[in-house]
C-alpha cells in the first residue's frame, strides 16, 4: 500500500463551500463517495484545510492502492459520482484533474518510523528523500493571488 499528501489550494472565498462539500461526502453522500473510494482503491483519506500566507489550502493524506494511478484512474473514471466530484474540484480548487492527473504531491522527504511500528519505508530514523512532481498550478495560483513567498 502506497501513502499520498497533497497540498490543494482552494479558490479564493470557496473554504466555507468546501466544509459544506465534506459535510456532504460524510452525510447524504457517503454511499457514493466509499463506492468511489473503493473503485479508485483508496483504503483511507484525511484532510485538514489552512490557511498559509493568506491562500486557503487543503491538506489530503491518502492509503492507496497505487499512487501511480490513483489520478488517472479518476480522471478517466466515466461513473457519474465520479464525474460530480471532478466537477467539484474544479470549482473549488480550479483543478481540471482529467488535465492535470499528476496531482499537487508533496515531496516526501523524511520518515521516522518507531522501532517495531512495522514500517518498512526505513527504520531507525533514516532519511529518504524521494522528489514527487508537485504540479506548477500551485506555483501560479500563488503568484496570481500575489502570494508567491
Amino acid at each position: 500500500m502506497a501513502m499520498v499528501a497533497a497540498a490543494l489550494p482552494l479558490l479564493p472565498g470557496k473554504g466555507e463551500e468546501w466544509r459544506r462539500w465534506a459535510q456532504e461526502l460524510q452525510g447524504s453522500r457517503h454511499a457514493e463517495y466509499a463506492a468511489s473510494r473503493n473503485r479508485l482503491g483508496i483504503h483511507f483519506e484525511r484532510s485538514w484545510i489552512g490557511t498559509v500566507h493568506g491562500v486557503e489550502f487543503v491538506f489530503v493524506y491518502l492509503e492507496v492502492d497505487d499512487s501511480a494511478e490513483i489520478c488517472a484512474r479518476l480522471a478517466s473514471s466515466s461513473h457519474p459520482f465520479d464525474c460530480w466530484y471532478r466537477k467539484k474540484l474544479q470549482e473549488l480548487h480550479g483543478l481540471d484533474i482529467a488535465q492535470h492527473h499528476r496531482s499537487l504531491l508533496l515531496e516526501d522527504a523524511f520518515v521516522w518510523p518507531a522501532p517495531g511500528s512495522g514500517d518498512c519505508a526505513q527504520e531507525g530514523g533514516t532519511p529518504v528523500s524521494r522528489m514527487q512532481e508537485i504540479d506548477t498550478q500551485t506555483i501560479h495560483t500563488l503568484e496570481r493571488n500575489g502570494n508567491d513567498g
